[in-house]
């Protein structure tokens, strides 16, 4: 966590400048209000669905049968903030902030559910009126090396050029939130 305390007006046009140029990706700048004490959140996420299969046998002393049911089920990642904010006489503010960053990852089979990350950061910080600070730290590396191709063919060494082909991933993406606490009257 950084505080940068006041900055210019020329801060958010360098911000904006650094975007254009694929520098730093901005994703969102929302804004969000609370009253003193109260807790403000905000969230932002995706749904995706798994099926789930159920077969129960059923016996009796007439019949028997299977039965099979189907439900599908959703599954939520979402990167939600939390602001509790307290206001002192002298207009310094503390703000209760907690980050909570859910990310989907590959299914180990095809008809499991998909896997889901957490990445959690709680902090206590007290800053002036309009002050800025940037949270950051959570970060998320993802590699992968996969190939395919022609079972025997794919393995000799000049030749697998043709018959073969490879793919590797290699991203790393941090994500840093700016809060300004803003006190009105």
């Amino acid at each position: 966590m950084v505080n940068l305390g006041q900055v210019t007006e020329n801060f958010y046009v360098s911000l904006k400048a650094l975007e254009s140029n694929n520098v730093v990706d901005i994703e969102s700048t929302p804004k969000i209000s609370t009253l003193n004490g109260h807790e403000a959140t905000i969230s932002i996420g995706e749904t995706t669905y798994y099926q789930e299969q159920q077969v129960n046998v059923q016996t009796s002393a007439v019949n028997q049968g299977i039965l099979q049911s189907r439900q599908w089920k959703p599954l939520d990642a979402n990167l939600s903030v939390k602001i509790k904010p307290f206001v002192s006489a002298d207009e310094h503010v503390t703000l209760t902030i907690s980050v909570e960053q859910d990310g989907f990852i590959d299914r180990e089979d095809p008809t499991a559910p998909p896997g889901v990350t957490t990445r959690t950061f709680e902090s206590v910080v007290r800053v002036k009126n309009g002050e800025l600070i940037l949270l950051g730290g959570l970060e998320e590396k993802e590699r992968n090396d996969a190939g395919e191709g022609v079972p025997f063919l794919s393995r000799i060494p000049v030749i697998k050029w043709f018959f073969s082909s490879r793919k590797k991933i290699r991203d790393k993406s941090k994500l840093h939130i700016l809060i300004r606490p803003v006190v009105t009257y």
